[in-house]
C-alpha cells in the first residue's frame, strides 16, 4: 500500500481519533488564552507584577508540571491494563467537566485575582485527562496500522491538536472583535467555556458512537489472549525502560519548545515580528491551517527515508534557521524577513511532528507502551511547555535582548541530537541481543 489516500479501514481509525481529539484540545487552548487575559487584568487592576507573574506561573505549572504527568500515569494504567480504547473514550469525558463548571463561575470583576487561582484549579483538573489523550490516540494509530503505513498514519496524531487550536483561535478572535473588554471579563469568557462544554459533550457522544468502529488493537488483544497483560505497568516501565523513557523525555524537548515558542509565544508577542495584533492573528491562523495540512503530507512523502536521517536534517535546519531568526529580531529586519524565516523553521518542525509519533511508539513494547509514552511526553510537554513563556520573558528582561529567547531552540536541537544518538545506539544493541 503506497497511496496517500486512506483505505476504508484506515479512515475508520484516523477520522474518529482526529475529530474527537479536536474537541478536547479546543477546550485546552481556551484555558491557555483566558489564563493569560486574566493575568494581564490582574496586573492592570493594581496587583504587583511579581504577584501576577507568580499566579500565572502557578496556573501554567498546575496544568503542566503536576496534572499532565499524573494524568499520563493514571491513563497509562488504564490503557495498558484495560485497553487503549477504554482510556481513549473516557479522557474526553473528564476534560469536559471543568468547562461546565467554569460556565457558571463568577466573573473576573466579582472575584478579581481569585479568578486566576480558580482557573488554575480547573486547569489542573483538566490537565489530568489531557495527559492520557495523546498517548491513547498514538497507541491506537500505531497498533491499528500496518508496518509500512505506521509513520504515515501516526503523523495524523497532531492533526487533532492543531484543529482544536484553530477552532479555539477562531472563537477567541470572534469574541475579541465583537465584544468589549468589559463584556469579555464579565460574561464573554464564561460563554466561551459554555460553547466548549457543548462541543465537549458532542465529542463525548461522537467518541462513544465511533467506539463501535474503533476496535481494541490486535496487539493488546493478543496480550490478553496470552495472559501477558502487565498488572503494574508503571513499575515495569521504570524497572525495564527507565533510561529510554528519560532519553525520550529530553528528546521531546525540541518538539515542545518549537510548539510553544513558534506556534504560541511569538504570535502572542507580535511586536517581536513587527506585526500588529490583527496581522499576527491572521498570520497565525494561516500558518496553523497550512501546516496542519502539511504534517500528514510529510509523513507520507518521507516514508522511504530513514528516521535518523530525517531527524538529523530537521534538527540542524532548526539550529540554522533559529539563529537567523535571532539576528532578524535583534537587527530589526522587516516583517517579511521574519515571516520567511519562521516559515522555514515551521517546515523543519513539520518533519519532526510527522515522524516523531511513530518513532516514539515503536521504541516501547505493547505491554507498557501507553505508560512509557505518557511519562516521556507528558513530563516534557507539561513541564517544558509550562515554563517556556515564563523563561522567555525572563531571558528578555535579564539580557535586554528581544530575540534571546530564540536560543532555546538551538539548545533544544543539540539536546535532541545527543539523545537521538543514545537511543539509536541502545536500540541497535537491543536488536543484536
Amino acid at each position: 500500500m503506497t497511496s496517500f489516500k486512506l483505505t476504508d479501514k484506515e479512515r475508520s481509525l484516523v477520522l474518529p481519533i482526529t475529530l474527537s481529539s479536536q474537541f478536547e484540545w479546543f477546550e485546552f487552548f481556551l484555558f491557555i488564552y483566558w489564563s493569560r487575559i486574566f493575568e494581564r487584568e490582574a496586573y492592570f487592576s493594581g496587583l504587583s507584577a511579581p504577584l501576577s507573574e507568580f499566579i500565572y506561573a502557578i496556573l501554567l505549572l498546575c496544568s503542566g508540571l503536576f496534572s499532565r504527568p499524573i494524568g499520563g500515569m493514571i491513563f497509562g494504567l488504564i490503557g495498558d491494563k484495560w485497553g487503549r480504547k477504554t482510556a481513549f473514550i473516557y479522557s474526553i469525558l473528564f476534560i469536559t467537566v471543568p468547562s461546565i463548571i467554569l460556565t457558571i463561575s463568577p466573573s473576573f470583576p466579582t472575584w478579581a485575582y481569585s479568578s486566576l487561582v480558580y482557573l488554575g484549579i480547573m486547569r489542573l483538573l483538566q490537565g489530568i485527562p489531557v495527559g492520557g489523550e495523546l498517548p491513547g490516540a498514538l497507541c491506537l494509530l500505531f497498533e491499528g496500522s500496518t508496518q509500512t503505513r505506521r509513520r504515515y498514519l501516526c503523523s495524523y496524531l497532531f492533526v487533532g491538536t492543531q484543529l482544536g487550536q484553530i477552532s479555539s483561535l477562531i472563537l477567541i478572535t470572534f469574541f475579541t472583535t465583537y465584544l468589549t473588554h468589559e463584556q469579555l471579563l464579565g460574561w464573554g469568557w464564561r460563554l466561551s467555556f459554555g460553547i466548549s462544554s457543548i462541543i465537549g459533550i458532542t465529542g463525548v457522544i461522537l467518541r462513544k458512537k465511533c467506539s463501535k468502529k474503533i476496535h481494541e488493537t490486535e496487539e493488546f488483544e493478543s496480550l490478553k489472549t496470552e495472559q501477558k497483560i502487565e498488572t503494574h505497568p508503571l513499575r515495569a516501565s521504570f524497572k525495564n525502560y527507565k533510561k529510554r523513557m528519560i532519553l525520550f523525555l529530553f528528546l521531546s524537548i525540541l518538539e515542545v519548545s518549537g510548539f510553544y515558542l513558534i506556534y504560541y509565544y511569538l504570535f502572542d508577542n507580535p511586536q517581536l515580528l513587527k506585526l500588529n495584533k490583527t496581522q499576527s492573528e491572521i498570520t497565525y491562523l494561516v500558518y496553523l491551517i497550512l501546516f496542519t495540512m502539511l504534517i500528514p503530507v510529510m509523513g507520507y512523502l518521507t516514508k522511504k527515508e530513514t528516521t535518523e536521517k530525517l531527524f538529523k536534517s530537521s534538527a540542524f535546519g532548526v539550529i540554522i534557521t533559529s539563529t537567523l531568526l535571532f539576528f532578524s529580531i535583534e537587527q530589526g529586519w522587516d516583517k517579511y524577513w521574519n515571516l520567511s524565516i519562521i516559515t522555514m523553521i515551521m517546515l523543519f518542525f513539520c518533519i519532526q511532528f510527522s515522524i516523531f509519533p511513530s518513532f516514539l511508539a515503536e521504541s516501547f513494547p505493547a505491554k507498557v507502551r501507553f505508560t512509557c509514552i505518557a511519562f516521556s511526553f507528558n513530563i516534557a510537554d507539561g513541564f517544558i511547555g509550562g515554563i517556556i513563556p515564563l523563561l522567555s520573558d525572563w531571558l528578555i528582561e535579564k539580557t535586554n535582548k528581544n530575540g534571546i529567547f530564540i536560543a532555546i531552540l538551538p539548545i533544544s536541537a543539540l539536546i535532541f541530537l545527543y539523545c537521538l544518538k543514545k537511543i539509536i545506539k541502545e536500540k541497535k544493541i537491543q536488536h543484536q541481543t
